[in-house]
């Protein structure tokens, strides 16, 4: 897993996405908002569990580094709020997952000489690395009997936070309104110490 993160690290750092535009001199920027679904499984003491939540990623990217028509990188912070309930018992998370990913954007009519619909529909896949930290909580309720007080809950409450790793794969397609904007609607997945799939909608402005 260290050479994984290694490899990933060296490619995302020496690599150089036309996302929300067109081709333009210099370095350019951009940056992107998604939100969505996201499932987290992790495990803990021998316990595997899938927690639902929402999903918020902000991005910031940049493009035209190096010669490579369409190569780019991001960095993002995926923040994750859910969780789940199994009747007398509560498990509430949150997840933060900063990270960097290579990204390859190309339009459709760049490769087909096409300036019309075509050059507007951008498919894009990247790849990279993060690291979720997760805080979660569990909350697990109880009753006691006493002859004169009568029934009384009693609750029990563990918390943890906790630092993984992940390999993270995404893959999706914008629609460029203008050379400004674009909107996306995208599916990502990552794997590691702890597992993850998201299905998230969002838009992309361009700096510069």
């Amino acid at each position: 897993m260290k050479k994984i993160a290694l490899i990933l690290m060296v490619a995302v750092l020496s690599a150089g996405s036309v996302f929300a535009a067109k081709d333009s001199d210099g370095v350019g920027l951009y940056v992107r908002g998604s939100i969505g679904w996201a499932s987290w499984t992790f495990s803990e003491n021998g316990l595997s569990e899938s927690l639902n939540h929402f999903s918020i990623e902000p991005v910031f990217g940049l493009t035209n580094l190096f010669p490579v028509k369409g190569l780019g990188i991001e960095g993002f912070v995926d923040c994750n709020f859910g969780g789940k309930s199994f009747g007398l018992a509560d498990i509430s998370s949150k997840v933060f997952a900063p990270g960097a990913r290579v990204m390859y954007a190309r339009s459709i009519g760049s490769y087909m000489g096409d300036t019309g619909t075509l050059d507007k529909l951008v498919p894009y896949a990247g790849a990279g690395f993060c690291l979720p930290i997760m805080h979660w909580s569990n909350e697990t309720r109880g009753f006691t009997y006493n002859s004169t007080t009568g029934r009384t809950e009693t609750t029990v409450t563990y918390s943890d936070t906790k630092v993984y790793f992940a390999v993270d794969f995404v893959t999706g397609c914008a629609f460029r309104f203008t050379d400004k904007f674009a909107a996306h609607g995208e599916f990502a997945f990552r794997f590691g110490s702890i597992f993850n799939t998201s299905l998230r909608i969002g838009g992309a402005f361009k700096i510069k």
